[in-house]
């Protein structure tokens, strides 16, 4: 328990980073001038990073206190799991989003849930046959075989288990015959006509799909990136949003700027430029120190091979 509260601080940082984040997202769209600049739109990132956020400042804390005693407990214990799994699940999916952005999975996603959506009033279809078919047999075989139809959740379950082929006909006695004929009709029901018409939803909808991925790809690319372009077309305050968490900690001297009434614009846009100067050396010194090495070692290897090509020229 002690490694795990070791991670507080960063988790601290990096979360609260994030809602740092979002709250300079209201701070622009508050500075921004009506009907001149655009708003910086609340995306599902946004909402999303938020989200996973405030759950995790709310939830880690709750998760690193718990005593020893309360993670015998199974109230407790459920509760802990119940909280991590939410904890878990928010930030996959936060992570998951971002397959959107890119073209084959993006696709791929929204016919996955183009297709879970098409499907709704099928499986209520289903559920529905499903429920009837089970009081049918509960009521006729009940006392004949109570491992199947003992009563009617067993009857759920062994309808569900023949939807899915998986049946048999021994033990029922004289009402072999009976049941085997009634069984016949439920998997033709089941088995055939109603898994071929999910497999013609499921065809109908990943044709649509073909199409209308491509163009929601490019909605959710566009959604994602407007954010960029709405905050590179405001020089005064547009560093505010441009920049992911957590290195967006570091423009707090222009959110002191911003808030502070009656600012000339000039000074505001200057340590905006000045900021983003900065903000451009910072990421991209680690990858120029990178290739000034590269460069230096490839030093001797360039000369000697010059000099045996001069060398050889010369003869």
């Amino acid at each position: 328990m002690q490694e795990f509260k070791d991670w507080y601080p960063l988790i601290v940082f990096l979360c609260g980073s994030l809602v740092y984040s979002t709250s300079l997202k209201l701070l622009f769209n508050t500075c921004a001038k009506p009907g001149k600049d655009y708003r910086v739109p609340y995306d599902r990132w946004t909402i999303m990073d938020t989200l996973s956020a405030l759950i995790t400042l709310i939830g880690f804390p709750i998760i690193a206190n718990m005593t020893p005693e309360s993670l015998v407990e199974k109230d407790s214990k459920d509760l802990i799991d119940m909280l991590m799994l939410t904890m878990i699940f928010l930030q996959w999916q936060r992570f998951y989003q971002f397959f959107l952005m890119i073209s084959e999975l993006s696709k791929m996603i929204l016919t996955f849930i183009s297709m879970i959506i098409d499907t709704i009033a099928f499986m209520f279809i289903v559920i529905s046959y499903l429920i009837v078919s089970a009081a049918i047999f509960t009521t006729v075989y009940q006392d004949v075989n109570t491992g199947l139809y003992g009563d009617f959740k067993v009857s759920l379950r062994s309808m569900f288990d023949g939807l899915m082929g998986s049946y048999g006909y021994k033990g029922f006695g004289d009402k072999e015959m009976a049941h085997m004929m009634m069984l016949w009709m439920h998997i033709f029901i089941s088995n055939i006509l109603l898994l071929n018409y999910l497999i013609a939803i499921l065809s109908q909808s990943y044709s649509d799909m073909l199409d209308k991925g491509k163009f929601l790809y490019k909605v959710y690319l566009y959604q994602y990136c407007e954010r960029y372009m709405v905050g590179l077309a405001n020089e005064k305050y547009g560093q505010l949003v441009i920049h992911p968490a957590p290195i967006v900690v570091l423009n707090l001297p222009i959110v002191i700027l911003s808030i502070i009434p009656k600012i000339p614009d000039w000074l505001v846009i200057s340590v905006s430029h000045g900021f983003a100067v900065f903000m451009f050396w910072l990421e991209n010194i680690v990858w120029l120190s990178i290739f000034l090495f590269y460069e230096t070692m490839l030093t001797p290897l360039v000369y000697f091979k010059n000099l045996f090509v001069v060398a050889w020229a010369t003869q």
